[in-house]
Parts: structure tokens; C-alpha cells; sequence
């Protein structure tokens, strides 16, 4: 068929493995722009090529090429099991009979996107491999997010959370099973430190404390009381990543319902960021 730039034709050039190549597993709510490569039309260098997948229908790709009017559009294969269908929504609490991990976890770091190694090399270094391994940390194939599992006392998967890399809105999802609840990490420390996110309790857990990550900024009034009742701290620090009022006050909050369940001493750092971002050295000094 010859090019006609007077009527909009199907996808000739747009082939459904083309798009999801340029898409780069990022299904995020929203429209790209590239240049059509091997454009009808002649060549693209004006990113013509419109990748849009709907608010109102996230599991769709839609593709439209400005410079020859070619089109097509497609539903994203649920190969991610839930997490395809969660753009708008960041927590989802799976029944027991369907909360697993995503299909194609890839657990070798060094198959890890390069974005994943950067990111996780940025907090541990060069012990990112090592953690990754003795955490159970993973890269997620389908959604292009670090895979960041918690487990229970008996070390089986409570929960776990796939990280952003690429701008992907919300930063986190999370997966929570319903008949379990994560333990913190070290449980045999005797300082226990309540953070928002694993990579911080990793950094605190690899210096000898019993560290608890929260995974957002709240935790229930019962939870709080079961954590302190239960591993008996001679201290107990909070320590939240403090960068607005609302995560302000919340640090406020569990600190003093922590010293109302424990006579032993309770803290809380005030700084802007998380133990992940500081080293060793000084996060020993804050916390002595």
C-alpha cells in the first residue's frame, strides 16, 4: 500500500512490540513522544510519535504518529500480575490465595536494569550486591521497579513494595498479605529504630540495630505497642524522614505514644533525610 498523508492508517509501522520496546516496561499514566523510526512518511526527527497510555484506561496503549498518521492501540498484557492496574492507586492488600510476587522477578543483581544498580549502589556501595542477596531484593522485569520484600517471624513474605526508577508515579507500590505483618530487621539488637523505608532499616540492621520499617510514615497506636512489648529495647528511636508538617507531626506522634508503653528511653532525629543517605561513620555518631 502507498503512503497516502491524507487518512490515518493502522499500524503497518507501529507494530506492538516497536511501542513496548519504546516504552521500556514504564506504564505509568501519561504520553511520550519519540521519533518514529522507519517512518512512511520519511525520517522522524521531531519525536512525532505519540505513546500515550489513558487516565481513564491504564491497562491500554494508544500510539499515533503525527508525521504519517499511522495508529494503533493495544491492551497491556497482565504479565504483572495487579501491578499494571495500579497507576492511581500505591497500597493493594492481596487475598491469600493471590498475593505472590510479580512473575518475572529478576533476582541476579547483575541482571538488574543499570537505574536499579545505580540506585541501590548510590546507599550500600559496594555492597549493594551482597544486600540485595541476603534481603531478597529483586528487579521487577515487568514494571521496571527495584522489588523490596519484608518477611515475617517465620521468614515468610509479608509484604513487599516495587520502587520507582524512572519518574513513575506513585514512587511506591505495595503489596501486603493479609494474614501477615513484617518483623524488623535484627531482631536481636537491643536499640530499636523506627524508619520509613527498608533501604534505611538495611543501612541501621547492618550496624547492629533492630530496625523497623514502616513502609509510609504512620503506624497504628496496637502495632506500636506489639513491637515494644515484644522485642523489650533499651531504646527506641524515631527516626523519619522529616521533609514536610504532616511527616513532622506523625514523628511527634509515635514518639510520644512510645514513651507512654516503655520507661526505657525514647528518641526522635530531627534531620530532612533518611539513614540510607548518611555513612556509616555519622550515622554512628547521631545515634550514640
Amino acid at each position: 500500500m502507498s503512503w497516502n498523508n491524507n487518512k490515518t492508517r493502522n499500524n503497518e509501522s507501529l507494530e506492538k512490540s516497536y511501542i513496548l520496546g519504546l516504552l521500556e516496561n514504564d506504564y505509568s499514566v501519561g504520553t511520550r513522544r519519540f521519533n518514529h523510526d522507519d517512518c512512511p512518511a520519511g525520517v522522524d526527527t521531531k519525536r512525532r510519535l505519540y505513546v500515550t497510555i489513558p487516565a481513564s484506561n491504564h491497562g491500554l496503549v494508544v500510539s499515533y504518529c503525527h508525521n504519517c498518521m499511522e495508529t494503533n492501540s493495544f491492551p497491556i498484557e497482565k504479565t504483572a500480575g495487579s501491578w499494571l492496574s495500579l497507576s492511581n492507586k500505591d497500597t493493594i492488600q492481596m487475598s491469600h490465595s493471590n498475593f505472590s510476587v510479580p512473575k518475572n522477578l529478576e533476582k541476579d543483581y547483575d541482571e538488574f536494569h543499570v537505574l536499579a544498580k545505580v540506585w541501590l549502589n548510590g546507599v550500600f556501595v559496594d555492597k549493594a550486591k551482597a544486600i540485595c542477596t541476603k534481603y531478597g531484593i529483586g528487579y521487577d522485569l515487568d514494571t521496571g521497579r527495584v522489588y523490596l520484600p519484608l518477611y515475617d517471624s517465620e521468614g515468610e513474605l509479608a509484604n513487599f513494595q516495587l520502587r520507582a526508577l524512572k519518574g513513575q508515579q506513585p514512587k511506591y507500590l505495595t503489596a501486603k498479605h493479609p494474614e501477615k505483618e513484617h518483623v524488623p530487621l535484627n531482631s536481636v539488637g537491643d536499640r530499636l529504630v523506627i524508619v520509613e523505608d527498608l533501604l534505611s532499616a538495611i543501612t541501621l540492621a547492618e550496624l547492629g540495630y533492630c530496625a523497623y520499617p514502616l513502609q509510609s510514615s504512620h503506624i497504628s497506636t496496637d502495632k506500636l505497642y506489639e513491637l515494644i512489648k515484644t522485642y523489650q529495647p533499651v531504646e527506641i528511636i524515631t527516626w523519619l524522614d522529616n521533609d514536610n508538617d504532616i511527616v513532622n507531626k506523625s514523628a511527634d506522634e509515635i514518639a510520644a505514644k512510645a514513651a507512654l508503653f516503655t520507661k526505657q528511653t525514647v528518641r526522635r532525629i530531627q534531620d530532612y533525610s533518611d539513614p540510607k543517605h548518611y555513612p556509616n561513620g555519622q550515622l554512628l555518631e547521631i545515634l550514640k
